[in-house]
């Protein structure tokens, strides 16, 4: 089965190049050097999910815009689907409820536990305010 990120959640080198006013060779140089993590879409364009953008900034110590810190679609979703799950729900489960591969899933969930949303306890995910699985 071949799953799609959704658009919202990923960012074009142009857009990180604009948000952070350099162009589009710096962008692409901090994912060559690794400093940047980022996908690479078969035409050749790279994408870096959000989550990954606002660590990028965080390491570097540059302003995060308030845009940024607003919940994507596939957040949102995530973090309904763990708490719909009172036991804790693994990644694999959350990404086929999702129909996202599991990488963007971790992805998202990274964010989420950054944003101390949820917790991760062994291979589980659980809402941050919820006690331990069972």
């Amino acid at each position: 089965m071949i799953r799609k990120a959704r658009s919202k959640n990923w960012l074009s080198v142009g857009k990180i190049g604009e948000y952070c006013l350099v162009s589009t060779a710096t962008v692409r140089r901090w994912i060559k050097t690794g400093d940047m993590t980022a996908i690479r879409l078969p035409s050749g364009h790279y994408r870096v999910s959000i989550a990954d953008f606002k660590d990028f900034l965080k390491r570097h110590n540059i302003p995060v815009r308030e845009e940024l810190y607003k919940m994507s679609e596939l957040e949102t979703k995530l973090l309904e689907a763990i708490r719909n799950n009172p036991g804790g729900a693994t990644l694999v489960q959350l990404a086929e409820r999702l129909d996202v591969a599991p990488v963007v899933a971790g992805r998202v969930a990274r964010s989420l536990i950054d944003a101390g949303k949820i917790r991760k306890e062994g291979n589980r995910y659980y809402p941050e305010n919820s006690e331990k699985g069972l």
